[in-house]
């Protein structure tokens, strides 16, 4: 038989075997585990890193915890990894995390415009409703260093961050203001949107999520992907605008 055509067949050989494993791994973590933490007993909701845990079926090696619903109330060695498939699941489509008497803050992050403002009403009902207070969130974009049209330099990244680090706390205080009969903290952090968003929404105290939907025709929104991510519901009010 030609060499190559052997080398071709066990090539595709390999290929299939390394799909099969691979989907194996994927089939396992593809939605987050509810478990007991071994650590001190709570009920947990984990992801594991999918590309680790594709990598260890193939490779072999450790795989890694992504996220934890008791992050980052605690330290972890992801000991989880170990327990036994009988004591875990995979969480339903949907499911809430697991109770924690301390979430009672309601995120609602603003963008500065009118249309993701939209929220705040709703927002403000379903806190006094849960007896839970508003945590406002702007996310801030990463800024660039600035160079006049000779190339030469105007601002440096630090000052551009301080800047416009300081203009989103003056927004949400704003905003602040206007809210009345329910309490309200502001938070400001820089990056992704939809990250950042995912990121403050995982804080033990976070309940839920309250936020403006914008229609895309292109991509998809901010809430779109927050609403596939997030661990907490998300409430979600028409923005009345297209973005």
């Amino acid at each position: 038989m030609n060499a190559g055509l052997v080398l071709a067949m066990l090539a595709v050989v390999a290929a299939v075997l390394v799909l099969a494993l691979a989907a194996a791994a994927l089939s396992s973590v593809r939605r987050p585990w509810r478990l007991a933490c071994p650590r001190d007993g709570r009920t947990a909701q984990v992801q594991v890193d999918r590309v680790a845990a594709i990598a260890a079926e193939i490779f072999g090696g450790p795989s890694s915890i992504a996220r934890c619903s008791l992050w980052p109330a605690r330290s972890c060695a992801w000991q989880c990894l170990d327990t036994p498939v009988t004591d875990r699941r995979l969480t339903r489509p949907g499911e809430s995390l697991p109770a924690w008497p301390g979430r009672q803050a309601v995120v609602v992050p603003l963008d500065g415009t009118p249309e993701s403002e939209a929220v705040l009403p709703i927002a403000c009902d379903v806190a006094r409703a849960r007896a839970a207070r508003l945590r406002l969130l702007h996310v801030v974009r990463p800024v660039q260093a600035v160079h006049d049209p000779f190339g030469r330099l105007v601002a440096y990244v630090d000052q551009e961050a301080a800047s416009a680090e300081a203009a989103a706390r003056d927004y949400l205080r704003r905003i602040q203001t206007r809210l009345d009969g329910v309490d309200v903290d502001t938070v400001v952090r820089v990056g992704d949107a939809a990250q950042e968003i995912l990121r403050e929404a995982e804080s033990p105290d976070v309940a839920l999520i309250a936020m403006a939907q914008r229609r895309r025709w292109l991509r998809r929104s901010v809430t779109s992907r927050v609403v596939r991510a997030a661990w907490v519901p998300v409430v979600r009010v028409a923005a009345g605008a297209a973005a």
